[in-house]
């Protein structure tokens, strides 16, 4: 309540209101391509968080897509976001073809795109190399490097979530 009172002359003066977010302000609807062609599936995460997230994204008014076969210029055409989970395994590379269509798409602008990556914890073989190559493509300067970092003193009831405990002045 605080918060409101504190913001309510803003709101009055300048009419900002805040609103949720949804697909296209003038009523269309804009997609959003997941790609699971490249070794992401996992039955326990497409079946909970997944699905929960494509509900709520098609409840905002977005067209959700389960991208199966690969991408391609066809399959992002009418994409405005694009998210690439952690791959899995050891193959399930992306092909040439696919990192420039998926530069080229990026590079058409106002578009989102979404590179997971993740360590080696608990024993899973991700394949990053196939996250750098599309954040290459895009002309990205930030790319994943497969360590982990622990503290067995300084944490979280776990090693691998490290506390820092002091603060820059």
């Amino acid at each position: 309540m605080l918060i409101a009172a504190l913001f309510a002359p803003y709101f009055i003066s300048f009419g900002i209101v805040p609103t949720k977010a949804s697909a296209d302000p003038t009523g269309g609807s804009a997609t959003i391509v997941f790609d699971m062609g490249h070794g992401q599936y996992k039955d326990s995460v497409f079946t909970a968080q997944d699905t929960w997230l494509a509900n709520n994204l098609t409840a905002m008014g977005f067209h959700v897509v389960f991208a199966w076969g690969g991408l391609n210029d066809t399959i992002l055409a009418d994409a405005r976001g694009l998210v690439i989970g952690s791959i899995y395994g050891t193959s399930n590379g992306f092909t040439a073809a696919e990192v420039t269509a998926i530069g080229d798409w990026f590079d058409d602008g106002k578009k989102f795109l979404w590179v997971g990556t993740d360590s080696d914890y608990s024993g899973n073989a991700y394949i990053n190399d196939n996250a750098s190559l599309i954040l290459e493509e895009v002309g990205s300067h930030v790319y994943p490097e497969p360590i982990s970092v622990s503290d067995a003193y300084s944490n979280c009831n776990a090693s691998y979530r490290v506390v820092a405990n002091g603060t820059s002045t």
